[in-house]
Formats: C-alpha cells, structure tokens, sequence
C-alpha cells in the first residue's frame, strides 16, 4: 500500500469515527456545553441562512430571517450553503462541512506529531483528539469552532516547518490559515501570531517580522474582497452588525454569561470534567515542556 493510499485510508478512518450518526442529532439538539447544559442553539441560525443561500441565492450578504447576517464573516455559512447545494438540504449537509475540517485537523495534527517526533506519539494523538468529548462533538455540529482549529492547526505546522518563515510556501500557508481562521471567527483567527510571539519569547528568538508582515498581506488579499463588498453595498449595517455589536460590543463589553465562572476558571472546568486523563497527561508534559523551550 503506497504511502498516499494509506493517508487516504487514514482519513477515511478519522471520516467515520468522528462523523457516524451526524445526521441523527436534531438542529440545536447537541450540547455545546454538556457542563452548563446549553444547547447548540446557534446551529439554527447558521441553518437557516444556508438554506437560504442553497435555495435562493445571495451569496455575497448571508440573510436569516430575511435580514443582513453581517455579525460574523461568512466561511462556515457558504461551506453549509455550498453543501447543501450539492447535496440537498439536510442536517447531514449541513454538518459535513465541519465533519471534514475536524477530519483534516486531526489527520494534520497525526502526520505532525510522526514527523516531529514518533508513530507512537501520533497515534497516541490521534486517540486522544477522537476520542475527547469536546473535539468529537465540534466536528459534528454547525460551528465555527473547528474551522478555526484547523486554521490553528496548519498556521503552527507551518512555522514549525520553518521557524523563521523564510521559505515563499510557508509564508503563503502561514497566511492562508491565517485568511482561514479570519473568515471563520473573525479575529480569533490570528490566534497563531499570538502563539508565534509567546514561541519566541520563550526560545528568546527574534520575532520574523518581514516574513509575517508578507504573510498578513497574503491574509489580507484574501479576507479583503468580502470586507470592502459589505463596507461599500452595505456600509452602516456592516459598521452595526461586524464593528460595533461584534468586536467593540461582544469582544470589549461581553454580554453576560450564564456562568458565573471567570473566562479562565470556565474553560480549565470544562477540560477537567469532560477528559480528566488529557489534563493529567498535560500536567505530566509540563515540566518537559519547559525543559524543550529553555533548550531551544
């Protein structure tokens, strides 16, 4: 079996342990926080204005309900539309989309780690991303969340590739990823040059500032088309719905939370309860970890 064969049969694999039954679950029927006992209610939102772009058209400005849904940029409501388009409007067109980002994440963050370090160590990797609660159900329902962890994913494995971006593909996968997790959350999506920063800081490398300027300009030729459209068709319920309410309401002035828990405490709960045997495993690699960024 060549080496291509055996990938492909690889993902075929991940395909079906993360996306058996995808359709069975009903629209917001899932937990996105089995802690709290919320509901992935927003499954609905994004539904509704894929269909409508299946059915009806209007790519470029997604609707729901019959009005501009500018709150978020409109990757995971084109993918869903495009979906849906080709194979019919369902709950398992809709999903297939994030079925396979989870998919190509997890098989990304396989063939990384048996390059980076062993067969064992990807393997071991594997397991743990299927068979965690939260990776398993993300890849399953209508969210941005898993479009975001693969933009995470392939804008680390890049700079691992080269650490200084100094070669001209890793510069444009770097900034793909990047233009990915934009179009997917919004400013989440340069997550990955916070973590480059933190890299360098503990590595006590110099910060490649020219090759990630290049690389955000990659970012930007491919995030601007959509962002210029809607400032100049659409210019005040653009500044409403993306500016104003999106990232100076919800990012500076969070609305409030049905938890009383503090950002850090809320999410640190809920990787402790939901896969206990990761948290362990993390706090054993601590002190490795340390020791590996020291080295470096």
């Amino acid at each position: 079996m060549t080496h291509r064969l055996k990938i492909a049969v690889l993902f075929l694999l991940i395909l079906l342990l993360l996306g058996f039954g995808l359709q069975w679950a009903e629209l917001a029927g899932v937990f996105s926080d089995s802690v709290s006992g919320i509901r992935a209610q927003d499954e609905t939102t994004y539904a509704s204005s894929a269909a409508h772009l299946a059915m009806y058209g209007g790519w470029m400005t997604p609707k729901v309900l019959g009005l501009f849904y500018l709150v978020k940029p409109p990757l995971l409501i084109w993918l869903a539309g495009i979906s849906m388009k080709i194979l019919g409007v369902s709950r398992f067109a809709l999903r297939v989309p994030i079925l396979l980002a989870g998919a190509f994440a997890t098989l990304l963050l396989f063939l990384w780690s048996r390059a980076r370090y062993s067969r064992w160590t990807a393997a071991f990797t594997l397991i743990f991303l299927v068979a965690n609660p939260l990776w398993h159900t993300f890849s399953r329902i209508c969210y941005t969340d898993m479009l975001l962890a693969l933009a995470m994913v392939g804008a680390l494995w890049a700079v691992d590739r080269d650490n200084t971006l100094s070669e001209r593909h890793n510069i444009f996968l770097f900034g793909g990823f990047l233009a990915l997790g934009l179009m997917a959350k919004n400013v989440a999506g340069l997550l990955p040059l916070a973590v480059l920063l933190v890299f360098c800081l503990l590595t006590r490398r110099r910060l490649p500032l020219v090759s990630i300027v290049k690389s955000c300009a990659v970012t930007a030729v491919i995030v601007a088309p959509w962002h210029l459209y809607q400032l100049i068709s659409h210019p005040r319920w653009f500044w409403t719905d993306y500016v104003q309410i999106q990232l100076l309401e919800f990012g500076l002035r969070p609305p409030i939370q049905p938890s009383p828990d503090g950002p850090v405490w809320f999410y640190l709960k809920r990787l402790i309860v939901t896969d206990p045997v990761l948290v362990l495993l993390v706090l054993i690699a601590l002190p490795l970890l340390v020791r590996a960024a020291r080295a470096g």
